[in-house]
């Protein structure tokens, strides 16, 4: 199915308020993107690096949905791109999987169905189901997250109740001594530093009420600790979902968690992990069976703001007066619409500066697109781009000053982190937004999980930056418990025509499985061989599948396994 509607139709709306107020539009019938029964979680994320981002809808018994721009023409793909294995899906977060510096989606299904599907972007052509190639598919619950453990660690997903760290090309499971053992009902994880040393922490929040929050510190040094009763009622309570932001601009993350059945709590970072719970005088104690919520700069004041999806009454607005003191605007923003709210996801839509929303509903009530009517030209935007196997710069904390009179103390704006699953039911917008307010000479600092920082002076406001991560020389920690991949895979000739060699060196059995895959994922040839130790193992492939018969030209992938360790590499067939 295929619908379209000119960006034309995005700006018709557009009106001009007062700065400090904000005005938004429900365009989802316009968008024609209000055709769903069963909404889940949205995301809010540019595909295919042009700039522009696509919505992600993941839907409950029915399909999934892309809706992507080409042409200045917004088109409903999801038959071509084909993301519908998960036909009870709950659950997405994205990480750029195979390096090629665009985002991968990785689906989660229903808890009860015990798996997940990792999905290659390979845009402009459809996405590739690659969950057997990346040692994916079994997950315990229906929360995954992408994130960089150490500065040596590179990619690593939890996913469920198990950590996974990516190592040359495969995942390889290390829960065991991580201190993450024996999670259960992993609903919400969310990757965020709260005692501001740069790495990333965690809080997961379950899905039922029966669960409360639990919070784990990284160590640093590969595991975590739990200090879930760091808070002045001695642990968070009941909580089914957690979003985060700097919402007094302190320059620490305050977590905001929402509950199924009684009222939902703000809590206030110390800067050290300790929490506050502040709801009270923060004015956002609101109930109604909240399933997702999102912080942003909606009015570009220069501090977040909160939106919040709910199932039993309508939809929240919060504007932050600065302080962490929140106004409910919802009907003078006009989102103050009813429906069984799901998850939300938030980004910039239409390029304008202003930050969108995609609000999904369950039980056959659509969704809503709301487009922000009123964004003032008071913002930047940054697109962060890594290195290694984290080429997204998942974990990377952006922290921006004004950069005022070199004799003045600088003024803190805010601080964002680019995150894989920033909540329960979205994916935000990858490129971190600021509103700037009345600031027009900026400075920017921007540390990544490697170590690397970059400080980036006299930027304007109203534009959008790339910043790359500089190379980091890693050194090694002997303290780090991740395991070490020994295995060497290489085939020769590459490309081939008749036959190649793979060769294979390292491991720790005595047995290699050598398995082939085409680029749909599916194992075509398998075989077992010799582990000869001190000499390098070969096998020589004729391009024939287990059965005998001759597979046609293309790219296919060769994964060695030997005992834990595993290596691939990637060889291309010419007939």
């Amino acid at each position: 199915m295929r619908k379209t509607l000119t960006l034309i139709a995005i700006f018709a709306l557009m009106v001009a308020v007062a700065r400090g107020q904000v005005v938004f539009e429900d365009m989802a019938d316009e968008l024609n993107i209000n055709d769903l029964d069963n909404g889940r979680t949205a995301a809010v994320v540019d595909l295919d690096n042009d700039f522009v981002n696509e919505i992600i809808l993941i839907n409950l018994h029915q399909d999934n949905r892309i809706y992507t721009w080409q042409d200045s023409v917004y088109i409903e793909m999801s038959d071509y791109y084909d993301i519908n294995y998960c036909l009870l899906a709950n659950n997405i977060t994205v990480a750029d999987v195979n390096l090629d510096n665009r985002p991968d989606l990785y689906i989660n299904d229903a808890p009860d169905q015990h798996q997940a599907r990792m999905y290659v972007n390979d845009m402009p052509g459809p996405f590739l189901d690659r969950t057997q190639l990346y040692g994916l598919g079994y997950t315990q619950s229906a929360g995954s997250a992408f994130f960089q453990m150490t500065p040596n660690s590179g990619l690593c997903l939890l996913t469920g109740n198990r950590l996974m760290n990516m190592q040359y090309g495969t995942f390889i499971e290390i829960t065991q001594g991580s201190g993450l053992e024996g999670l259960t009902n992993v609903f919400c994880p969310v990757f965020l530093d709260i005692d501001g040393d740069y790495d990333d922490d965690l809080f997961i929040a379950g899905d039922h009420e029966m669960n409360y929050g639990s919070l784990f510190l990284n160590n640093g040094d590969g595991t975590f600790s739990d200090i879930s009763t760091n808070t002045d009622e001695s642990g968070f309570g009941y909580g089914q979902q957690v979003s985060f932001g700097d919402i007094d601009n302190d320059g620490d993350f305050d977590l905001y968690v929402t509950s199924g059945f009684g009222t939902n709590k703000l809590w206030q970072n110390d800067g050290t992990g300790y929490f506050t719970n502040i709801t009270d005088i923060s004015n956002t104690g609101y109930g109604g069976y909240s399933r997702s919520s999102s912080f942003g700069d909606f009015d570009n004041d220069g501090d977040v703001d909160l939106y919040v999806n709910r199932t039993d009454d309508y939809k929240v607005l919060f504007i932050n007066d600065g302080n962490g003191i929140f106004t409910d605007y919802s009907e003078e923003a006009g989102i103050n619409d009813y429906g069984t709210g799901m998850g939300c996801a938030v980004g910039d839509l239409n390029g304008d500066g202003g930050l969108d929303i995609v609000s999904m509903n369950a039980n056959s009530q659509g969704n809503q697109i709301y487009i922000n009517q009123s964004a003032e030209e008071t913002f930047l935007k940054v697109k962060v781009i890594g290195r290694g196997s984290n080429t997204l710069a998942l974990g990377a904390i952006l922290e921006l000053y004004a950069d005022s009179d070199p004799q003045l103390e600088e003024e803190f704006i805010g601080k964002r982190e680019i995150s894989s699953h920033p909540v329960v039911g979205g994916v935000n917008d990858l490129v971190a937004h600021f509103g700037t307010g009345d600031h027009s000479n900026l400075r920017l600092v921007i540390h990544f999980q490697s170590g690397a920082v970059t400080d980036t002076m006299g930027l304007q406001t109203s534009t959008t930056v790339i910043i790359y991560e500089p190379e980091m020389v890693a050194v090694d920690d002997p303290e780090i418990s991740l395991p070490v991949n020994n295995m060497i895979l290489r085939s020769y000739p590459n490309p081939f025509n008749n036959s190649t060699r793979i060769t294979i060196h390292g491991g720790e059995s005595d047995l290699y499985d050598l398995a082939i895959f085409d680029l749909l994922g599916r194992r075509i040839r398998s075989v077992s061989i010799e582990n000869r130790d001190s000499e390098l193992t070969s096998f020589t492939w004729d391009g024939q599948n287990d059965s005998g018969q001759p597979v046609p030209s293309g790219v296919y992938f060769v994964r060695g396994r030997s005992g834990t360790l595993s290596a691939e590499n990637k060889i291309s067939l010419l007939r």
